[in-house]
């Protein structure tokens, strides 16, 4: 679990001395007759949370912050999550639903702003209530090539700037704070062009730009800060 640390472990920690913020990402999978599929089980959940948590610490890093990858979220996760001490998560895409053989996220009703989920739903604010913060995701109304209409997706920088100009707008409008997501793959070269994700690093720095000129324009200040200085 933790070969990537372990590997390029100085990269890292040049990272964080530079202010950068290292965060539990797990993905959840176990593997059935078709191959790798979401692992749903709470106690094969928890048991894969602790013993990746392990690995990560073992490996020198202490997270205070995680994302669960493909955005699968269940009270047995956070449940894991609390036991290992993450204090803030940022999983929820809110609005989302998409269950099908290859993803099983349900954000339906979930708020767009910071809460402390219920205890017997996650995806909920409530009494009792947990710990740990749950920061969302910010959404926005996105187009790519291939869309019929209109799709709620999580704000990626390394999307088409065409894909999620029309958003950006009415989400920087009521947002109190903007969590974007960029997979480094997704702003390298690549030979195959694609829908939604440009595969340029000049695309990602054109969606930057209109982030911030959107913010100028509606006079709202800018600072640029890890999930954890958000929760502070």
């Amino acid at each position: 679990s933790s070969y990537l640390l372990d590997r390029y472990g100085s990269l890292w920690r040049r990272r964080q001395q530079l202010g950068d913020e290292i965060a539990f990402h797990p993905h959840l999978y176990r593997r059935g007759a078709g191959g790798w599929c979401q692992d749903k089980e709470p106690s094969s959940l928890r048991a894969q949370v602790l013993r990746s948590y392990s690995a990560m610490m073992d490996a020198g890093f202490r997270a205070r912050v995680s994302r669960i990858g493909e955005a699968y979220c269940s009270n047995a996760v956070m449940d894991a999550l609390e036991e290992c001490g993450i204090q803030i998560d940022s999983t929820a895409m809110p609005g989302r639903v998409r269950i099908d053989a290859e993803r099983s996220l349900d954000w339906s009703l979930t708020p767009e702003h910071a809460y402390y989920p219920a205890v017997d739903n996650y995806g909920l604010p409530g009494n009792p209530a947990r710990k740990l913060l749950e920061i969302p995701m910010s959404m926005l109304s996105t187009m790519a090539d291939y869309d019929q209409e209109p799709l709620l997706r999580y704000l990626d920088l390394s999307f088409h700037p065409r894909a999620m100009r029309d958003g950006v707008s009415d989400l920087i409008k009521t947002a109190e704070t903007i969590v974007a997501v960029t997979h480094t793959s997704a702003v390298l070269k690549r030979a195959t062009p694609h829908g939604l994700i440009s595969f340029s690093a000049d695309a990602f720095a054109e969606n930057l730009g209109l982030l911030l000129s959107e913010c100028s324009r509606q006079e709202r200040a800018v600072r640029f800060v890890t999930l954890a200085q958000i929760a502070c």
